[in-house]
């Protein structure tokens, strides 16, 4: 690795130049080390006698979060409930323009 570039004489073109060649050569070096460990794991799967969709359909399966537990419930209707998280229900913002807070709302 080279050792550190003077970049004071450059201007400020020059430099915003430099960017750009830069992040092209990052993206290329990204893509290509990229494309050489994806032919690794498809060849060591293959070797494994997997199908690699199968293998990728596995991987997906740990990411998913359990559903939050609700926090809020419907005053009058106990079926509607929300986690408070993610956009705010229907429900939700009619009851708190009728003058009802969060609060009042909070399952005990």
């Amino acid at each position: 690795m080279p050792g550190k570039i003077d970049l004071s004489g450059l201007s400020v073109v020059e430099l915003e130049e430099l960017r750009l060649e830069i992040d092209s050569a990052i993206q290329t070096k990204r893509t290509e080390e990229a494309e050489r460990l994806g032919e690794e794991i498809r060849a060591k799967v293959e070797a494994a006698g997997l199908d690699v969709n199968d293998v990728l359909a596995a991987l997906g399966k740990g990411k998913k979060r359990a559903a939050a537990k609700a926090k809020y419930q419907h005053p009058s209707n106990a079926k509607l409930t929300w986690s408070g998280r993610g956009k705010k229900p229907k429900w939700i913002t009619e009851l708190i323009e009728q003058g009802k807070t969060l609060d009042s709302m909070l399952i005990q």
